[in-house]
């Protein structure tokens, strides 16, 4: 069962990757048609809401995570909690996938059966969504390395023009088209909801079942302390704090290279990343931004089908067959619902983004409210019982 369990620097990956990955695909084109030059105004809110959501997270991992609820609470408290999760998941990975497989059959490659690449893309994500945490944590931490390389191949080769005034002014139209556009993206954002099935590796797991005095009597400095929790989650705070500035100042170049035609841009993050354009009888191939950005669209992708299938598996189902259900009903709807981008960002942009995102934001304040309560409750039970036995031995 515990199949969940990340280090912090796979975690803080993840957590950057889950940020970083959709919001460079379609978004950016439906960002700047509502916000235009102030597209990056309307990014940095999200990603900052973000991170102090990646927070709450952390925190609920502290807590033992979503998984704790069953323990203390219940099964009927949990499926209150995994059922509307799984289904976020689900939809959040079709929709998604529809993406990736549009970009896949229209951009990168001619003459390929969209149905062949939408089968083979669901047989990788739910491969590696089987394999669990460690699986997709390492493959993670070897896919990160193809961003050194991009970087190198695209300071040797390639041509970048941008134009700084093309952000100015700031707000010209007030906020009005900043508020319209976050709301119109909502779908895009909130993406952090699949870590609260992951748990964060820690060098404690048994101390956090030691009465509250017992830890205390271990004694150590409260600085010495502080900087312990500060270096074990440095990953987890660099990966946030990585998508908080990469992002916003990857959109702020998206602005200063296309201006107020960036509503144009189909996939902005193969459009940014291109150097050398090789025409075949496939396609036009961007080999390194394509690469990168398919290896991390795969593993966000198998993040979403992971964390429904550990949803499911805390209450019976083998990770497996719940992986493969969410998989194969992902692809049903990729291929029935959402069968090109245009009815995916149709279904995003509808009411129906209201709803999803309220379940996401809604599933982690609950979970953090509940496993707060029983935990405060278990401390003062531990301290009752301290007590108890400190007035035993003085009798």
């Amino acid at each position: 069962m515990k199949n969940n369990i990340l280090t912090a620097r796979q975690y803080g990956i993840l957590a950057f990757l889950l940020s970083f990955v959709f919001k460079f695909s379609l978004l950016p084109g439906l960002v700047a048609e509502a916000a235009g030059r102030d597209m990056w105004l309307v990014i940095t809110a999200a990603v900052v809401i973000e991170a102090g959501m990646l927070a709450v997270i952390v925190r609920i991992s502290a807590l033992g995570g979503i998984e704790a609820i069953k323990e203390r609470y219940g099964n009927v408290a949990y499926l209150t909690l995994a059922v509307p999760a799984i289904v976020l998941f689900t939809l959040k990975c079709a929709v998604y996938m529809s993406e990736v497989n549009t970009f896949t059959t229209s951009y990168l490659f001619y003459n390929v059966s969209a149905d062949a690449v939408a089968v083979i893309l669901t047989l990788a994500i739910a491969f590696l969504a089987v394999r669990a945490a460690k699986g997709i944590g390492r493959v993670a931490e070897i896919a990160l390395w193809l961003v050194p390389v991009l970087i190198l191949i695209g300071a040797v080769f390639g041509k970048i023009k941008v134009e700084p005034s093309y952000v100015l002014p700031v707000a010209a139209d007030g906020i009005a088209p900043v508020a319209s556009a976050f709301d119109r993206s909502l779908f895009w954002f909130f993406d952090y909801t699949p870590l609260l099935f992951f748990r964060l590796k820690t060098n404690e797991s048994g101390e956090e079942r030691k009465p509250e005095a017992a830890r205390a009597a271990r004694g150590g400095a409260a600085g010495k302390e502080g900087l312990a929790a500060l270096k074990k989650y440095a990953p987890v705070i660099g990966g946030a704090l990585g998508a908080v500035l990469i992002i916003p100042a990857l959109y702020a170049v998206f602005v200063m290279t296309y201006g107020m035609s960036g509503y144009l841009v189909g996939n902005a993050f193969s459009s940014l990343g291109s150097f050398n354009v090789v025409n075949t009888e496939i396609g036009s191939i961007d080999w390194p931004a394509i690469v990168l950005w398919l290896c991390f669209a795969v593993i966000v992708l198998a993040i979403f089908a992971f964390s429904a299938g550990k949803a499911a598996q805390n209450v019976g189902l083998p990770l497996p067959v719940g992986v493969t259900v969410v998989a194969v009903a992902a692809l049903i709807l990729t291929e029935t619902l959402f069968y090109n981008s245009e009815r995916a960002v149709r279904f995003a942009l509808s009411v129906w983004r209201y709803p999803l995102s309220a379940i996401a934001v809604a599933l982690t304040a609950a979970t953090l409210v509940l496993l707060e309560i029983r935990s405060k409750n278990s401390k003062n039970r531990e301290t009752l019982s301290a007590t108890e036995v400190n007035d035993e031995t003085r009798v």
